[in-house]
């Protein structure tokens, strides 16, 4: 996949009239799936989530996002059902909230210290399926345009008039194990003359950054808005990865990180997540010449040290077949030197 591919893009389309809202962008990168020899031995696999927080929707027709990698409905799932836990929508929104359902099946409200905090908006579904009238995927440029449509909207207008707080989105995005276009590895030439090593993965993470899009996505980004940008006030990244993978390098410099509590984000993730996650949290907001966010990116790189049964009988074999070569080369030299060089008298 080219640079040209890697960046993520989000965007709104605006009603006509004044444009007086905003909107948050968040987005986690799960590094889960298990690697042997940088291939995969499990059926865990890496993905994203993208959330979207509409301060008011009213003014909002429809929100849509390209991600460079080709997916269809089946990889793509709802997050809301996991805020009824209240750990999870306070580790989201790191605020001390309550969610509770309100005979609406289109919502999850939060309340903090006893006031409306927001709502989650609830997809609906069609045969454990996302119903494509709500949100749909076509493909674009080797990647894909997800699109939370103007049903979906209309359904977070009325969410809004009710509640008068934000409302939030929030979707899961499965990657291919073949086909990861946010992380790349680096295995030492040499791994194979040692029981163990370091591998080296780079994270080059950007959302919304024009010159890494394609052009035909420009194009649409441009003929949807038509110029009428609305302002993003706050983009949020984080990515969890194990513990035993150490972090070397980050750009820009990091907000926080923290160890993910096994036991409260262990069901948040399908089939577990491993023991030991740490979670690392960049965060941007406007600059003071500017009301909003218009591109943000990180450089990560992590080294995680390398064993497993297979590496190490790779490397014994190696080791047995190196010491024979040895002690033959060993004899062949012993009697050139010995028949040609020093015969006997």
């Amino acid at each position: 996949m080219s640079d040209k591919k890697r960046s993520i893009a989000i965007w709104c389309t605006p009603h006509e009239g004044n444009i007086s809202t905003s909107y948050q962008i968040h987005i986690n990168f799960w590094r889960i799936s298990k690697k042997s020899k940088l291939k995969k031995v499990n059926n865990k696999r890496d993905f994203i989530e993208i959330g979207i927080l509409l301060n008011n929707p009213r003014e909002i027709k429809e929100i849509c996002l390209y991600i460079p990698i080709k997916v269809n409905v089946k990889d793509i799932s709802d997050c809301s059902n996991y805020f009824k836990n209240n750990d999870i929508a306070q580790g989201i929104f790191n605020e001390p909230l309550n969610s509770f359902e309100d005979n609406n099946p289109r919502r999850i409200d939060f309340l903090k210290l006893n006031e409306k905090f927001g709502s989650i908006y609830q997809f609906p579904t069609s045969n454990a399926i996302l119903d494509s009238n709500y949100i749909n995927i076509s493909e674009q440029n080797d990647g894909s345009i997800i699109k939370i449509t103007d049903t979906s909207l209309n359904c977070a207008k009325e969410i809004y008039n009710l509640t008068e707080k934000f409302v939030y989105f929030r979707i899961r995005v499965f990657i291919p194990h073949d086909n990861n276009p946010f992380i790349k590895d680096i295995e030492p030439l040499d791994s194979i003359m040692m029981s163990g090593f370091d591998v080296v993965e780079y994270m080059d993470f950007r959302i919304n950054e024009a010159r890494m899009l394609p052009d035909q996505v420009e194009d649409i980004i441009r003929n949807s808005t038509s110029g009428r940008k609305i302002p993003c006030d706050y983009i949020a990244f984080l990515t969890a990865v194990p513990v035993t993978t150490s972090l070397s390098i980050s750009s820009p410099n990091m907000h926080k990180q923290r160890l993910l509590e096994h036991e409260i984000w262990n069901d948040y993730v399908p089939d577990g997540i491993p023991d030991g996650m740490m979670v690392y949290h960049w965060k941007k907001l406007p600059p003071n010449e500017s009301n909003s966010v218009d591109d943000f990116i990180t450089f990560i790189k992590l080294q995680t040290r390398f064993t497993d049964s297979i590496t190490l009988i790779k490397y014994l074999i190696f080791a047995f077949l190196f010491g024979i070569a040895g002690n033959l080369c060993a004899s062949v030299v012993q009697y050139c030197f010995t028949t040609y060089m020093w015969p006997a008298r």
